[in-house]
């Protein structure tokens, strides 16, 4: 605890611009800010340090400051610098709660209310302290109280604010953010044409007049991860105008693809998060989404009235979906029919769950969401019931969704290609699975919507008049990218793409393209084929935006899928800052941005449709008739993939003696070795966590 009670702590009058703030003196010359607090304080609730980014200690889980002051007799407003908050933090006056820290991890400066009568003449005490033992480290500070109230100190400047796009008006958001690297509270408030929060605002066609307290800011403009970024420096002063033009354009070819949100939710119908519908339409179209499904909680929400209301229906297409909420995992499904009876979420079992999904009318795309999170204390790719090197459920539970979030901006892996292996596994295993973005947004500004998106293979040339069926058949064949700042392409032979089956003769060409724009960067690629690591490449773009690799692949006598994904470092800055993990696996994090083509299959044995990892293995075990001498020269002729399905085979069918026989072989490939040890070795974590899982 930082306490001053041994003494009290005289506040000081600030003069000038206040540290770390931005507020000024008004025009008259008086000072508006007394300084309660100068430098930051690191406080933490829990036990543990949240990142490894805090320092080791704290300041502990409360904040006193002791300081004299005289009675007000209107109100007063404090203003308050913070970071990286994800628990509930409150701040009290005297005893009495005047407020609590928003969660939200950006670093921000925000306006409170000292109602009258709260402040007294002489000693005062300020307190901020956590309301939860979970764990949670913030930076808190510099705090100064205003002679002026909330309203007055917002609205001390005028900023005007144009953004164009080629000279044409733009729906687009800027980000608002002060010298000390803190978004900025506004005066302004959402309405028709903006969407407001702290240091950030939508506005519907790039004209705004910004109401702000006075200081040096810098304003940017963007409009999603395919928009160039612009932005000035300002300095915001009482009673002078002040100007500011802006011009963004996008930067990436998306040609053929439409950019879609699988997982967009609102506070007015999922009642968490902020965004109410209205906002929800400005935000969509401010990051340049055509396809947005709306997935509040077990209700089916058409966005067509509220995108006609707020002017923007000629920007997107709106698609009704749901996010199927159950104690067994969370589920999108779309598109669904206007006025449809939501399915059964209380169903207790994946078989009944799936039954009513599918029941739904029209419902074609089912997305299993955030696998690896833990929900409701179920989390679908435990590795008590889920082996993901083999794609296996070890509950016998059938998944029966077609799609599934591999990246979900909202709830980030540490690990970024955790998911990717659970989806390699399942493509092995047999199932057809499409790869998803998305952003789970629940917010205005927190999380941002679109920041996770999918690019869905469909004709783009409209969007207030996208195919809707046309995209849902496109996300069911996987014929989409998945996306979070890069824009990653596969093709074979100059023909084949995501979702398409590769017919070749010999040898081919496999040709990686991957754009960005040019406020952030790709710094490595990587090529999976049946989801092992066979080309990785170092990203040098210098100032291109555009970066080609092709490279020449052996064809195998068995089916293949390749997909090619892009990695780079991830946005700090507050105009596309990524989150960290929701449920971290590690308190360390290196942030990253990300873009994938998603799965082309190649047709190695040539027999016209995709054969599993799974499939070829089976048939190896068959065709052996129990020679494992037989099934080792199979092996060495196939990968670690085929290797690892052919292992779990032998295992799930009591057959461990003839599993170690052939791992004993002395001819066995390497391939085919890891792949049978990385098997028996995550068999054996299976095992563990299924024991932790009974013992708790």
């Amino acid at each position: 605890m930082v306490r001053s009670s041994s003494f009290v702590f005289e506040i000081a009058v600030v003069c000038g611009l206040a540290v770390g703030f931005g507020i000024t003196v008004g025009s008259t010359g008086s000072c508006l800010a007394e300084q309660i607090l100068a430098s930051p304080v690191h406080l933490r609730s829990g036990d543990s340090r949240e990142w490894d980014t805090f320092p080791a200690k704290s300041a502990g889980s409360e904040f006193v400051r002791v300081f004299t002051s005289t009675k007000n007799n209107t109100a007063r407003a404090i203003s308050i610098r913070h970071d990286d908050v994800k628990m509930a933090w409150k701040m009290m006056l005297n005893g009495k709660q005047i407020g609590r820290f928003p969660s939200d991890e950006n670093a921000m400066v925000e306006l409170f209310e000292v109602p009258a009568g709260a402040l007294k003449d002489g000693e005062n005490e300020f307190r901020v302290e956590a309301t939860s033992s979970k764990v949670d480290d913030i930076w808190m500070g510099p705090i100064h109280l205003h002679s002026r109230t909330v309203e007055a100190v917002a609205n001390e400047c005028r900023v005007t604010v144009t953004v164009r796009d080629r000279g044409q008006r733009v729906p687009c958001r800027l980000t608002i953010v002060d010298e000390s690297g803190a978004l900025m509270v506004l005066g302004n408030k959402s309405d028709q044409r903006t969407a407001v929060r702290t240091g950030m605002l939508y506005t519907i066609d790039g004209d705004v007049e910004l109401k702000l307290p006075a200081g040096k800011y810098s304003i940017s403009a963007n409009r999603g991860m395919e928009y160039s970024m612009d932005s000035a420096a300002v300095h915001a002063k009482p009673n002078a105008k002040t100007s500011v033009q802006l011009e963004i354009h996008p930067e990436i070819d998306t040609k053929g693809y439409v950019s879609c949100d699988t997982h967009v939710h609102t506070f007015t119908y999922s009642r968490h998060g902020d965004a109410s519908i209205e906002e929800r339409m400005l935000t969509i179209v401010g990051e340049h989404l055509e396809l947005p499904i709306a997935c509040d909680h077990n209700l089916h929400i058409n966005y067509e009235p509220f995108a006609k209301k707020m002017g923007v229906r000629d920007l997107f297409t709106p698609v009704i979906g749901n996010e199927v909420t159950t104690k067994l995992g969370h589920f999108n499904i779309f598109p669904v029919q206007n006025g449809a009876k939501p399915p059964n979420h209380k169903a207790d079992n994946w078989p009944d769950i799936f039954a009513g999904i599918y029941a739904t009318p029209n419902a074609k795309v089912v997305i299993l969401n955030h696998g690896e999170d833990l929900h409701g204390g179920y989390r679908p790719f435990d590795r008590s019931h889920f082996l993901q090197v083999a794609g296996v459920n070890t509950d016998g539970w059938e998944l029966k969704a077609n799609a599934m979030e591999l990246v979900n901006s909202a709830a980030l892996q540490s690990d970024v290609m955790n998911l990717y292996r659970d989806w390699f596994g399942l493509l092995n295993r047999g199932y057809t699975i499409t790869p998803i973005g998305s952003s789970d947004s629940h917010e205005v500004a927190r999380k941002l919507v679109g920041q996770g998106r999918t690019y869905v293979r469909c004709n783009d040339s409209d969007p207030s008049n996208i195919d809707i069926d046309e995209a849902a058949s496109s996300f069911v064949a996987g014929r989409v990218l998945v996306s979070m700042g890069l824009f990653t392409q596969l093709t074979v032979n100059g023909k084949y793409r995501e979702g398409d089956l590769a017919s070749v003769d010999g040898d081919y060409d496999v040709a990686v393209k991957v754009q960005r724009p040019s406020w952030l960067n790709a710094e490595k690629v990587v090529l999976y084929s049946n989801g092992v690591a066979v080309r990785e490449e170092r990203i040098e773009m210098g100032d291109s935006l555009v970066w080609e690799k092709t490279w020449k692949l052996k064809r195998t006598n068995h089916d293949v899928h390749l997909v090619a994904v892009a990695t780079g470092p991830g946005v700090d800055k507050l105009h596309w800052r990524v989150a960290k993990p929701y449920q971290p696996t590690s308190n360390s994090w290196k942030s990253y941005v990300i873009g994938s083509s998603g799965a082309t299959w190649v047709d190695g044995n040539s027999d016209g449709k995709r054969t599993s990892a799974r499939r070829h293995a089976e048939l190896i075990l068959k065709l052996a008739d129990g020679d494992m001498a037989v099934v080792a020269r199979q092996l060495n002729k196939s990968d670690s993939a085929i290797a690892v399905q052919a292992a779990h085979e032998l295992f799930a069918h009591g057959e461990k003696d003839s599993l170690d026989k052939l791992r004993s072989n002395k001819q066995l490939s390497e391939a085919a070795r890891a792949g049978i040890s990385s098997y028996l070795r995550e068999h054996q974590e299976h095992l563990r966590a299924k024991a932790e899982q009974g013992a708790r």
